[in-house]
């Protein structure tokens, strides 16, 4: 009973995590400890933004997160279902 709400919160702070700026782009200002977010900041300029690369980034980013999703897919919907139900 308690495998979809572990695997819940093991995606939500997965993302949490891999998705964070705030802390990365201000405590890691070298190049070289770039986080992935941060990284992707790097395609936006003062006046221009490279929207294709940027766009080419952002689907190589999310793709672990899928991964994530689509290996613990079978949890979230025990989960939601086992919930929606009354006993």
């Amino acid at each position: 009973m308690i495998k979809p709400a572990i695997a819940t919160f093991i995606i939500l702070q997965s993302i949490g995590i891999y998705n964070d700026f705030f802390y990365p782009f201000i405590y890691m200002p070298s190049n070289s400890l770039k986080t992935v977010a941060t990284a992707l900041y790097a395609f936006s300029g003062f006046r221009i933004t490279e929207w294709t690369l940027m766009s080419a980034a952002v689907v190589v980013v999310l793709l672990p997160t899928i991964l994530l999703y689509v290996f613990l897919q079978k949890y979230i919907i025990a989960g939601v279902t086992e919930g929606s139900v009354k006993g």
